[in-house]
């Protein structure tokens, strides 16, 4: 990843550690969780650790929506990978880490197995709108893809050997490439295999995932009157 200047660092911080209207860092739940998951921890390494893993695995991974506000997710505890990613980015903006989104296109083979199979066929090649969280830390950018909870990831890699699949189609990496336990040093990208298209860094990704929900809607619209 990029490494930053201190000068340069020091204008950029200011955009990433702003508010929006999906990273909600002024809601009474957010700054009451962030500061909950951070009290006596002094280095901000261990502070982005202890975000990085409660949003993982104490967030279980289900499929809702592009527009969930971080607030919603630690209301509803559950999101998908971009409404997880809008609460990892609040969290660690709210306790002074400057953190952003970064932002692709996936094939919907991701989804294969978990996707129903009436709907699958009806799902877009190229599903926009996938985002994964990038901290400022150790004085560069690193990715920190905190998508799938520890729980899922274990019973997709179960599967996969139990049917001698060497790639996942689901949600999960091989097993050999994905940390469990985050060394906080490298990048983390659970679902590298199946970017199709890199959309590139956002400060504030409200404007893009309301585009990516607005591209899904026709398929969610035809699920609501047919089902």
């Amino acid at each position: 990843m990029y490494i930053q200047n201190r000068g340069e660092s020091s204008q950029i911080f200011k955009e990433y550690l702003k508010a929006t209207g999906l990273v909600d860092i002024n809601s009474p739940i957010v700054r009451q969780k962030a500061i909950e998951l951070t009290q006596n921890i002094i280095t901000d390494l261990e502070k982005v650790k202890r975000i990085y893993h409660f949003v993982r695995d104490e967030i279980p991974y289900t499929f809702t929506h592009n527009l969930q506000r971080a607030s919603d997710v630690l209301k509803e505890k559950a999101g998908q990978c971009n409404s997880k990613t809008t609460l990892t980015v609040a969290l660690l903006r709210v306790v002074g880490i400057p953190a952003r989104y970064h932002c692709g296109s996936v094939s919907k083979t991701l989804f294969k197995n978990t996707i129903p199979k009436w709907v699958y066929p009806l799902t877009p090649d190229r599903i926009p709108g996938h985002c994964w969280t990038e901290v400022f830390i150790n004085s560069k950018w690193t990715a920190i893809e905190n998508v799938v909870d520890l729980r899922l990831y274990d019973g997709i890699q179960c599967k996969m050997k139990q049917d001698g699949v060497e790639e996942s189609i689901g949600c999960g990496l091989s097993e050999d490439s994905f940390q469990k336990e985050w060394d906080g040093k490298s990048d983390i990208l659970m679902q590298e295999g199946a970017l199709l298209e890199d959309m590139g860094i956002f400060s504030n990704a409200d404007e893009y995932l309301t585009k990516a929900e607005s591209f899904l809607n026709p398929v969610k619209n035809w699920i609501k009157i047919y089902l």
